[in-house]
């Protein structure tokens, strides 16, 4: 989400130019935040509201000043008034986080909404989150599938992928199928990931495993843990490709290696401990060489290579 954030950001910022508008935008592409700050402070003074956005948007995140969301309260706040809609959805963030006012989730609905009402996509994101958690507080609030398909149709791979859990849990598999395949054209793992669940499945598609390896293997390879365990089990059990113990091994252990303390640490683990019983002394030896040049490069690549290795004998 924050590097759509900074994007959003850079689009208000790359709007009609005015005198020293063009400076702050320069400098603050190259990463210049001091020059950016000097520029644009002279700039939200004058009450234009943009300029005001982005120092209270500097101000937030520590950008060529000491973070302070008080006064980024105070910025946003005075672009939000004048209807700025990014400045209203990061004051609404403000709100909902309690970051220098009291925490509010009534307010941060309100500014939510006057945002996404403008069409802003966070702040459509965000509104269906909230709704998805039954926190809707506002009579005009609509409800999570109204808000992620607002912002799914603006082309948020975050909305796509939430619109399609929305539909696929309603058993709506051929729309789920659609929004899930456009959120993982832009990278989203957790959309690649659901994709190839749902052609293994024959989920509003005819069924094909291998079509599901490749997926869940490019989520894998994305450093989506949980696709690292399924792809583990796809290779254990023979699913998409001839079943291989030593590749198993190897893509659960890159799997355990990456969850950190998540619950898919203790059951990789599991995975790990049930699989070695299987396993001659050779294979686990082969399989823990290969999983560690997977975790040192880029693992789908390697595990390719390992692969045409064993076509080649």
């Amino acid at each position: 989400m924050k590097s759509w954030v900074v994007v959003a950001l850079l689009v208000v910022l790359a709007g009609n130019a005015w005198a020293g508008w063009d400076d702050v935008v320069a400098a603050y592409q190259k990463g210049n935040f001091e020059t950016a700050l000097r520029e644009v402070r002279p700039l939200a003074q004058s009450g234009d509201a943009r300029a005001q956005l982005t120092l209270g948007f500097m101000y937030k995140n520590a950008q060529g000043v000491a973070q302070d969301y008080e006064e980024a309260v105070r910025w946003l706040r005075l672009a939000a008034d004048q209807g700025n809609a990014s400045a209203q959805n990061n004051l609404g963030l403000m709100y909902a986080e309690g970051w220098g006012v009291k925490q509010s989730s009534l307010e941060a609905m309100r500014w939510y909404l006057l945002a996404a009402k403008q069409g802003n996509v966070l702040a459509q994101i965000n509104l269906g989150a909230i709704c998805e958690m039954s926190l809707c507080l506002e009579p005009d609030s609509k409800d999570e599938y109204h808000w992620y398909r607002l912002a799914a149709e603006q082309g948020h791979p975050v909305a796509q992928y939430k619109l399609g859990q929305i539909l696929r849990d309603g058993k709506n598999y051929v729309e789920a199928l659609r929004w899930f395949q456009l959120a993982a054209e832009q990278g989203n793992t957790s959309a690649q990931r659901i994709l190839g669940l749902m052609h293994a499945n024959g989920q509003g598609v005819v069924q094909d495993y291998q079509e599901a390896l490749r997926l869940v293997s490019l989520a894998a390879g994305n450093g989506d843990v949980v696709a690292q365990g399924l792809l583990s089990g796809m290779y254990w059990n023979g699913k998409g490709a001839p079943s291989n113990k030593v590749v198993a091994y190897a893509v659960m252990s890159l799997a355990h290696a990456n969850a950190g303390d998540s619950s898919v640490a203790s059951m990789a683990d599991a995975g790990l401990g049930a699989m070695i019983k299987e396993m001659s002394p050779d294979q686990v030896a082969t399989a823990q060489g290969l999983a560690r040049k997977m975790q040192q490069g880029k693992p789908i690549e390697v595990l390719d290579a390992y692969l045409k290795t064993l076509v080649l004998e």
